[in-house]
């Protein structure tokens, strides 16, 4: 065979991977025994009565369909890279295929998915199977690799011990952060913390506010959300991944037109304490309430406006008990109607920066003194409200 055609043919081989390559080499092989077993010569283009008959006998050997369409692009895949015709691709296989397959449909795969909340089961397990302390901290390791980086077998573990390809995860592909973890924040709130995650992400400044070096941060904004929702969605947050090293709060001005504020408050109150009995260790940030420009479905907007005022005062008292702050965003005035949309409820994208800059001051700052740093970074934050006759705004 001439030289050009040899490298042509190896470099349509080598377009395939090589576990691919590999499946491809066996089926060929099954095939050319087939076609041996029958006394069929070998012809090309491979006739359409022969792949039928191929067909055929891998079903009575018991492989299933799954398997039969693998043999069979085999079969496809050399015969267009010899340059003829694709016979598998007939009227006649392919409905013969497809009716085998309506036969005897697959079963639903019943195996779960592994959850950050199975992985953290599975691991303190291994002690009791591994034989050594070192192959239990060795398989807890490439488990929480493969979990966290989403790796395959392949690309994880070397194919043997003289594997040399470096395909799978090297030590220098690995860099440990000199601080470990970073610590988790959550952002829970209605529709302003829903927008305001979307203002972050399409205007490219970021849903991590400007933090991805000490924090990572998981938003859980949804619009129209009432303070009866908060608990069940922390309880829900908490089942599906890591705790919370610092949690950010908005709610409570959707509250403000369905019930009394002395009511609200008491209920905030409740929740709050049955929130630090959770995570005792956390720090619980709540947002005031804003002003709004309209308040639908209020009788009087004076009215709402003094709950909401005794509101944030009564909660940024309430919080300083458990250890809790409040962030006050004092450059959100209903004086300033560019800041808010057309319906004087949300934010606009002026309004939704000056919010998150807030919010990444407030966060930043819990996140410094959890350091031990000290008070730094406490712009927005009020550990006290009105004890000196201020008024909350």
């Amino acid at each position: 065979m001439e030289s050009w055609r040899i490298e042509v043919n190896r470099a349509i081989l080598m377009s395939l991977a090589p576990s691919t390559q590999l499946a491809y080499h066996r089926s060929w092989r099954v095939f050319q025994r087939f076609v041996a077993s029958m006394g069929v010569p070998e012809e090309w283009p491979i006739p359409v009565d022969v792949i039928l008959r191929f067909a055929v006998h891998l079903k009575e050997t018991g492989l299933s369909v799954r398997t039969i369409r693998g043999r069979i692009a085999a079969l496809a895949f050399y015969s267009r890279a010899r340059g003829f015709m694709d016979n598998t691709s007939d009227f006649r296989v392919r409905r013969v295929l497809e009716g085998w397959a309506r036969e005897a449909p697959p079963l639903p795969d019943s195996r779960l998915p592994v959850s950050e909340v199975v992985l953290q089961r599975i691991l303190p397990t291994l002690s009791a199977i591994c034989s050594t302390p070192f192959e239990t901290v060795l398989f807890q390791t490439a488990f929480t690799v493969a979990f966290f980086a989403a790796t395959r077998i392949s690309e994880l573990l070397p194919k043997s011990k003289s594997d040399k390809s470096q395909r799978a995860i090297q030590v220098d592909d690995i860099t440990i952060g000199e601080k470990g973890v970073l610590p988790m924040v959550w952002i829970i709130g209605h529709s302003i913390v829903f927008w305001a995650e979307r203002h972050a992400i399409f205007s490219n400044r970021g849903t991590d506010l400007g933090l991805s070096a000490v924090a990572t941060i998981r938003w859980a904004g949804r619009r129209g959300m009432l303070w009866g929702a908060f608990l069940p969605r922390v309880i829900e947050m908490a089942a599906e991944g890591t705790p919370p090293d610092v949690i950010l709060i908005h709610l409570g001005e959707n509250d403000l037109v369905r019930m009394p504020g002395l009511q609200l408050v008491g209920r905030m109150t409740s929740d709050l304490h049955q929130l630090r009995r959770r995570f005792p260790q956390a720090t619980i940030l709540w947002t005031r309430l804003l002003p709004r420009r309209a308040w639908p479905g209020a009788r009087s907007e004076s009215a709402i406006n003094a709950a909401r005022r005794h509101v944030n005062r009564d909660i940024t008292r309430n919080l300083a008990w458990i250890g809790g702050r409040a962030v006050s965003h004092r450059d959100i005035r209903v004086e300033l109607p560019d800041l808010f949309r057309g319906d004087g409820v949300h934010l606009s994208p002026r309004g939704c920066d000056l919010y998150l800059d807030e919010m990444s001051r407030a966060i930043g700052g819990s996140i410094s003194d959890r350091a031990g740093g000290g008070r730094s970074g406490q712009a927005g934050l009020a550990p006290s409200c009105g004890g000196n006759g201020q008024p909350c705004h």
